[in-house]
């Protein structure tokens, strides 16, 4: 594609133009294009109720799988459902963490927000083929290379300043991946700043979880 002067050369944009419509320049996601239909129908949704229809109706086709009853499920991508106020503090610390570049937090799509309720829109890499699995049933099987790349995104966070009470404290949040065996940890609810002196105290607590 070729601009000049602010106008777009046709030609190449008419060549380009099945290539751009699968991508979404939010996080520099490629996304289905399935998928990005539904989300524009949910966009479009005159309500929070009508986006449900949308949902369930999705899901009676088969082309999302109903989690819990409250997490609709395609491919690698999540639609969460949740009351606004506490979704902007849940979307609020996502953000945060994707921008720190974790691979082992879930990636923001998008957010829809329908009279009080929020739908939050995000993406878990190796998820296409299966659920998460809780971590402590498949330490074993996580490759060394795996364990440590987990290491390092909770360094950065550390460096960050910044570190999730649920995580340090609760292995239960810690997962794997179905595909390729990563680690991801799928909530930074509790995300807050650390305390003084308390790096190094996190920094075991992490290392403790994934390697013991």
């Amino acid at each position: 594609m070729i601009v000049t002067s602010s106008k777009i050369n046709i030609t190449g944009y008419n060549f380009m133009k099945p290539f751009l419509k699968k991508l979404q320049f939010n996080n520099c996601t490629a996304i289905p294009d399935s998928f990005n239909e539904l989300i524009g129908k949910m966009e479009n949704a005159a309500n929070h109720n009508e986006v449900l229809d949308i949902l369930y109706k999705n899901v009676e086709k088969g082309e999302l799988e109903l989690k819990n009853g409250v997490l609709f499920k395609h491919g690698e991508y999540i639609i969460q459902n949740m009351f606004k106020d506490f979704g902007n503090l849940y979307e609020y610390n996502l953000k945060k963490v994707n921008n720190l570049g974790l691979d082992i937090a879930p990636e923001h799509i998008k957010t829809i927000i329908k009279d009080n309720d929020m739908f939050l829109i995000t993406k878990i890499k190796g998820t296409k083929n299966g659920d998460l699995i809780p971590y402590c049933k498949v330490k074993e099987k996580v490759s060394r290379k795996n364990k440590l790349a987990a290491f390092s995104d909770m360094q950065k966070l550390t460096k960050a300043g910044l570190a999730d009470d649920k995580i340090l404290h609760s292995s239960d949040i810690w997962f794997a991946t179905p595909d390729d065996n990563r680690i991801v940890i799928p909530s930074f609810e509790r995300l807050r700043p650390l305390s003084v002196g308390e790096n190094q105290k996190a920094l075991e607590c992490y290392h403790n979880i994934i390697f013991n």
